[in-house]
């Protein structure tokens, strides 16, 4: 069970969208409230350094999760069911918490306390900020309410991601409704039944209204995609995906999500990465 609960929070959070305008992000942290980790935890923190650590699992996606013994389960006045680890080259990169359904109310109203008001999609309210991003989702399927806490990678100069691309990390920008909207999706390869690390950043150069500024992105489904290169294949394991804007349509009201294709993003993807790969 833990297993799953672990391998859900990974697939809601493969996708991480920080809309930027000006000085303000959407769903950002308010100020002075971004984690650097958790409790006495911080982000990097090597494996050798802690005590009581004990090995529950490794994921398919290489990162192992540990449990500290003693650990004291409750988050303020929130009774917490399980706080696990989750270690990349045995460094901290994830904590995941769980909690019964019931404990959903005062665990979200904490948090809102905590971190600001953040982005709130249907059951899911997400944090994200320069070091960290922080999602509470409703599992109501499973009786759960689960919070992750989550590392982002520090930005990379553009000599930086091109060395990445060279180890198989693969970045990719799409323009769509005459706005540029800029992704850097960062995956790795790996094998079909191996899950991948994916940062994506949204980027506004300008804003003209909230309505028409606000973004999410819907995972569909999870698949292996090869693109067949001029000098080689890459087989990354990405999300299909389905872009909504608040671009506003004559057919709908003012601000609702408009759905965009993703097989459009992926065609585009392709084509990026192909172009790349023959420099």
């Amino acid at each position: 069970m833990k297993k799953v609960f672990i391998v859900t929070l990974l697939l809601q959070v493969l996708f991480c969208v920080a809309v930027v305008y000006g000085a303000r992000t959407a769903g950002s942290f308010k100020p002075g409230s971004e984690p650097d980790g958790f409790r006495d935890m911080k982000w990097d923190t090597e494996l050798s350094s802690l005590k009581e650590m004990q090995l529950k699992q490794t994921l398919e996606n290489g990162i192992a999760i540990y449990e500290r013994s003693n650990e004291d389960l409750k988050w303020g006045k929130t009774k917490l069911q399980t706080i696990q680890y989750g270690f990349r080259d045995n460094r901290l990169v994830d904590v995941y918490i769980g909690a019964d359904l019931k404990q959903s109310a005062g665990l979200k109203k904490m948090m809102v306390e905590k971190f600001g008001e953040g982005y709130t999609d249907q059951d899911r309210y997400y944090w994200m900020g320069e070091k960290s991003i922080v999602t509470l989702h409703h599992e109501k399927s499973m009786g759960k309410v689960q919070v992750l806490f989550t590392s982002v990678p520090a930005p990379k100069s553009a000599s930086a991601l091109q060395k990445d691309l060279d180890a198989r990390w693969i970045p990719f920008w799409i323009t769509e409704r005459d706005e540029e909207v800029y992704y850097d999706i960062k995956s790795l390869e790996m094998q079909p039944s191996s899950l991948a690390r994916v940062w994506i950043r949204s980027l506004f150069p300008e804003r003209r209204a909230a309505s028409e500024h606000e973004v999410a992105l819907y995972r569909e489904h999870s698949a292996l995609t090869e693109f067949d290169c001029p000098k080689q294949t890459y087989r990354i394991v990405q999300e299909s995906w389905v872009m909504r804007s608040g671009q506003t349509n004559k057919s709908d009201k003012p601000g609702s999500p408009q759905p965009v294709s993703s097989h459009a993003v992926m065609e585009r993807l392709s084509q990026t990465v192909c172009k790349k790969a023959t420099k």
